[in-house]
């Protein structure tokens, strides 16, 4: 089963209506429907904040949502004991300086610009901008679990 028909069953559950949902989640009717309908949406169009908040209002854990996706990064590794406890920004920033990578080469092995690479590296809130999938894209190349990188800045 994929996220669609997970969050599409939970929503269920829940007794709420596609439009309730929607709105709870701050999304249009449109964008929300499409989530339930499209089997990769909620992970390649849904900025990571905006999946966190349906997971908690349908009373999903996003681990379990995404371990039914077809990703390609690590959602069971635990962070090496160096990088843990963290905040993002800067756990991305020391993961490639230990790795001897600059900023330039992390864009190039990632496909980002290199300015996007410095808001990855210099600001915690950026990650909760972008979708899941573009964010799968540096913990692979960075050989880092996913899972950290999803968590909203304060933790949560």
């Amino acid at each position: 089963m994929r996220a669609h028909q997970v969050i599409r069953q939970a929503r269920e559950r829940a007794g709420l209506s596609q439009d309730e949902a929607a709105g709870r989640v701050g999304l249009s009717f449109n964008n929300y429907f499409d989530v339930e309908l499209y089997d990769d949406e909620f992970v390649t169009v849904l900025a990571v904040s905006q999946a966190r908040v349906l997971c908690r209002q349908l009373g999903l854990r996003l681990a379990e949502v995404l371990a039914s996706e077809p990703l390609e990064a690590d959602l069971s590794s635990q962070l090496p004991p160096d990088l843990a406890g963290l905040p993002r920004h800067v756990l991305l920033r020391k993961r490639r300086e230990s790795l001897g990578m600059s900023i330039e080469e992390v864009a190039f092995a990632i496909g980002f610009e290199e300015v996007a690479v410095d808001y990855i590296e210099t600001d915690d809130n950026y990650l909760d901008t972008l979708s899941i999938t573009v964010v799968a894209e540096p913990s692979i190349k960075l050989n880092l679990p996913l899972l950290p990188l999803l968590r909203s800045p304060d933790g949560g």
